[in-house]
């Protein structure tokens, strides 16, 4: 089940694709992951590794250190 906070990373994580004008499939394509894996990081229901931030972060052409900081407070979170 997705927290809050992940749903809130989820959105953020869609918002930005469609900033980027990408659909779903297209971006999972360029990302190198499968469009469930994408889609589920976008429910909150999974978060992406830091390999994975690394293409998204290129892909989405923001910053990495941005993304892997959202990504390391957000997995702080939900070891607790």
């Amino acid at each position: 089940m997705a927290t809050l906070s992940r749903l809130r990373f989820g959105l953020y994580m869609k918002d930005l694709r469609a900033g980027v004008g990408l659909a779903a499939d297209e971006a999972a394509r360029l990302i190198g992951v499968g469009i469930d894996e994408l889609l589920a990081w976008e429910a909150g229901e999974k978060l992406p590794s830091e390999l994975s931030v690394q293409r998204i972060s290129q892909v989405y052409k923001i910053p990495e250190n941005e993304w892997l900081q959202v990504l390391r407070k957000e997995k702080g979170r939900s070891s607790v």
